[in-house]
């Protein structure tokens, strides 16, 4: 029999464990948020069926958004020079400002979030308590940003008087740049999205479609067709599913893994910047620490009288 010291400890790890444990809430059905109008002014939200609705307006030239963990809404606006929050409600209040031409965003695994500032020339990281700094410098036109599931930053630049200058650099730990992939077909990188393989794909918003590169620098186009020329917005959902917005003609598709397509949305006016969020926001939670422990109860070692004791 276990003795009652045992139960105890065992009572109380569970308890603990089921306030500190992530608990694993099943994967909602996806909805789509994007930039829908020619001045930046309305957020769309677009449901997993493909129903369009208004989730926002009254921006101020909206370029580019992203989720954190907590399911707050950030944008990059350009008219203000600032990156604005939005709530799950809608609520908007200003997160950061000082900004020259704030484009692109990307959060890193510790909650910081990175912004590509244009015109500028940098990028910029503000902390979760709103702090502002510099990341990098002295970059020409930093565009498309974002981190592979590995923590590595990359970033993309473009000269639009230079079309063969589309590049996108991989930034070491230590912080210091180098060549990853540069080709006439990355000519502006709009949009970065990993997907689980490592591979990043790049909406050129050009006229180029979708580009795929693999973690070895190789690139081919993905997704490639007439209807995706003018790419400037991507998202991947929990699938593996690949959101593509096709701002020339308001449509947004979905290209599969293996490279096939079909419209998912239409009638949208100018959509760019996209994020894709869960219906439900995983929260900090509960049990499955806590039941694995139970599980293994039996084989639980307690100290006792400064003796190590099997219990069971």
């Amino acid at each position: 029999m276990m003795s009652k010291f045992c139960r105890r400890i065992l009572v109380l790890l569970c308890c603990i464990l089921s306030c500190i444990c992530p608990r694993h809430i099943p994967a909602a059905a996806s909805t789509l948020y994007v930039i829908n109008d020619h001045g930046g002014t309305t957020i769309s939200r677009i449901s997993s069926t493909g129903t369009i609705s208004t989730f926002v307006t009254g921006l101020n030239n909206a370029q580019d958004l992203t989720f954190d963990r907590a399911g707050n809404l950030y944008v990059s606006v350009l008219g203000d020079h600032a990156i604005e929050k939005i709530t799950s409600a809608g609520v908007i209040s200003t997160y950061a400002t000082g900004f020259v031409y704030p484009w692109d965003l990307a959060f890193d695994h510790n909650g910081n979030l990175y912004v590509s500032d244009f015109f500028g020339g940098s990028i910029k990281k503000i902390a979760p308590n709103g702090t502002v700094s510099t990341y990098l410098s002295g970059i020409d036109r930093p565009d498309a940003i974002a981190f592979n599931a590995n923590g590595t930053f990359y970033y993309g630049t473009s000269e639009y008087n230079d079309p063969t200058s589309g590049m996108i650099w991989k930034v070491s730990n230590s912080g210091i740049p180098s060549l990853f992939a540069s080709s006439h077909d990355l000519y502006t990188p709009y949009k970065f999205a990993f997907d689980s393989q490592g591979n990043l794909y790049v909406a050129t918003g050009t006229g180029l479609g979708v580009q795929k590169v693999t973690p070895d620098g190789t690139e081919t186009p993905f997704g490639f067709s007439a209807d995706q020329r003018t790419s400037s917005g991507l998202a991947f959902n929990d699938q593996g599913n690949l959101f593509v917005t096709d701002s020339g003609d308001g449509e947004i598709y979905k290209d599969l893994p293996n490279g096939s397509s079909s419209l998912f949305a239409q009638g949208l006016i100018t959509p760019i910047g996209m994020a894709i969020a869960s219906d439900a926001v995983p929260e900090i939670g509960r049990s499955s620490l806590a039941a694995t422990i139970i599980m293994f109860m039996p084989i639980v070692l307690c100290i006792k009288r400064r003796r190590i004791l099997r219990c069971g």
